[in-house]
């Protein structure tokens, strides 16, 4: 059944490199990377790789940051003047 005019636009499925890169504002010669050494969530179909929502969502998550706290002790707070 064809879309009509007035139907939305379909969900995209799936993302291809440039795609993927320029959302996360990266460079794709890094993503290739990532998917040789399988350190990120990807498709295959065949040759072809592709990433899912699902996939990019992965990724910005496991990139995520949570500073340690600092011990106490190791660097005591200066005073001023010292």
């Amino acid at each position: 059944m064809a879309n009509k005019p007035s139907d939305p636009a379909p969900e995209r499925l799936l993302f291809g490199f440039a795609d993927v890169a320029q959302m996360l504002d990266v460079p794709e010669s890094w993503l290739k990377r990532e998917v040789t050494a399988r350190r990120i969530p990807f498709r295959r179909l065949g040759r072809t790789v592709r990433f899912s929502q699902q996939d990019i969502d992965a990724i910005v998550e496991a990139s995520a940051f949570t500073p340690a706290a600092q011990p106490q002790g190791l660097f005591p707070p200066r005073r001023l003047g010292d």
